[in-house]
């Protein structure tokens, strides 16, 4: 290697000082014109070489992942995945086009080249962390939660793994893999193969894990799949794969993912079936796993970490009360929700339902998911029913027809890892009868006498206490539920 990574980031121009603070600055950094008429970016096919020059810094890296890029039908350049000492680079090269990034993860930095000509190479330095989910805290592990007793079956192949999924024909698509195996991707490991370890959950800690991340994207159209055929299935772009494993090719962390890769797959630096990791041994339980995962999907959709600003500074939020972000770290708190950083001293307020949603589709509050489920248009209550609140504007409506004087009961449950703090209000005639929201429970109950004509009950998500202290908003108040209604 031509040049180690101190004189790599030494002799760049990355930090400036700004006022009293030291700031990182992305920096364009252009080649002289001097310079131009030679080609900056070049591929050896034969020594699988990459050498690349940064502000007049030759580098010459090892290529791991060589795949052709292919136009129509006819191949149209190469995406490469490789290393050099101290690093790791992805390039997309197509004609004189050239995209890519080079990634520093002692130093925290990543070179970043967007479209840029392969004579002419424009880099912009910045901090991994804008790039990349590389610091998901990691926590102790309790027993067979991040991984099984041993005398307990554990789930290794893919033949043992229950099919199990959420919504079935909505528009996207994330696979919860719990089993690894061969992994070769030019973003991950220098591009080198690896092998993804099963993360070796029983079949109940499958489970928990899979109902954690199926209940944080309820409220959204996609599909949480353990199904194979489904993922490969969905269109690219349309979908993210979560591989669970007890490999640790990256210490040190609970996760990692790759911010925006969902839309940017199979385009520029990254696959088209690009991933996200869960690392099992680093959350501690399975029920943690599940939260990391719906955490590193987010980052996916592009979505940033919540956490504080002020004396109690920290990229991760652990939440206040009962109630955590699951852009912060939610591992300790029984409420997760998606936070829009309506709380005190946010340093993020980003809309995280609606980043979601403008990548998978929202989805359709009201019975069965695919009904449109308004005042206008409300389904008769008759036993029980599943619904789901699609975000906080958004509220359910059934009827219940009374033949006879005698008392109506009408309740909301939401699963054990729902974000759905529910209400339920029953009117008639346009006069609310009643309203219950039930205090520290994220379920709702009402009881009331009834004579005969037609009720209107109404299910919505509601928030609870003071979100600037202990308390949580209405924004992330999503999810599903089953209603039911008796009358006696």
């Amino acid at each position: 290697m031509k040049k180690t990574i101190a004189a790599l980031v030494i002799g760049l121009i990355g930090f400036l000082i700004v006022g009293n603070n030291k700031k990182l600055i992305n920096t364009d950094i252009a080649v002289s014109s001097t310079t131009a008429a030679a080609e900056l970016i070049r591929f050896d096919e034969g020594k699988k070489e990459l050498t690349f020059s940064i502000s007049g810094q030759e580098i010459v890296g090892k290529v791991n992942y060589v795949a052709k890029r292919i136009e129509g039908e006819k191949p149209n350049g190469w995406h490469l995945g490789g290393e050099f000492h101290g690093g790791t680079f992805v390039f997309s090269l197509r004609g004189d086009q050239a995209e890519g990034m080079v990634m520093l993860p002692e130093e925290g930095l990543v070179w970043v080249l967007e479209n840029s000509l392969k004579f002419a190479p424009a880099w912009r330095l910045r901090k991994l962390a804008e790039v990349a989910c590389a610091e998901m805290p990691v926590v102790k592990p309790e027993g067979a939660g991040a991984a099984a007793v041993a005398t307990v079956s554990t789930v290794t192949t893919q033949a043992m793994v229950p099919m199990m999924n959420s919504k079935v024909g909505a528009k996207s698509t994330i696979l919860l893999d719990f089993v690894g195996g061969n992994i070769q991707d030019p973003v991950w490991n220098g591009g080198r193969a690896f092998v993804a370890a099963p993360a070796n959950f029983t079949l109940d800690q499958l489970k928990q894990a899979y109902d954690v991340v199926a209940e944080r994207y309820a409220a959204f159209d996609v599909n949480v799949t353990t199904d194979y055929s489904m993922y490969y299935a969905a269109p690219v772009k349309r979908r993210m794969r979560a591989i669970f494993t007890t490999t640790d090719f990256i210490s040190g962390y609970g996760g990692y993912a790759y911010i925006g890769s969902w839309r940017a797959s199979g385009s520029g630096c990254y696959s088209s079936t690009v991933p996200c990791f869960v690392f099992v041994h680093s959350t501690g339980n399975a029920k943690n796993s599940g939260e990391c995962a719906a955490h590193e999907v987010g980052h996916t959709l592009g979505l940033n970490h919540d956490g504080k600003t002020g004396a109690g500074a920290t990229v991760y939020y652990s939440g206040q009360g009962n109630w955590a972000p699951v852009m912060g770290t939610s591992y300790s708190k029984p409420i997760v929700q998606w936070s829009k950083g309506d709380y005190a001293f946010a340093n993020n307020r980003e809309d995280d339902i609606n980043a979601i949603a403008l990548n998978i589709g929202a989805g359709t509050s009201g019975f069965c998911y695919s009904s449109v489920n308004n005042v206008a248009s409300p389904v008769v209550l008759s036993g029980s029913l599943a619904g789901v609140i699609s975000n906080s504007s958004m509220s359910s409506y059934y009827t219940v027809n009374v033949a006879n004087s005698g008392s109506l009961t009408v309740s909301v449950n939401v699963t054990i890892y729902g974000g759905l703090n529910s209400a339920v209000e029953v009117s008639c005639n346009g006069v609310v009868l009643g309203k219950s929201n039930l205090t520290n429970s994220l379920n709702s109950n009402l009881t009331l006498p009834v004579k005969p004509g037609v009720y209107l009950v109404r299910v919505s998500g509601e928030g609870e206490g003071d979100p600037l202290t202990t308390g949580y908003s209405s924004y992330g108040s999503v999810g599903s539920y089953i209603v039911s209604g008796t009358l006696k």
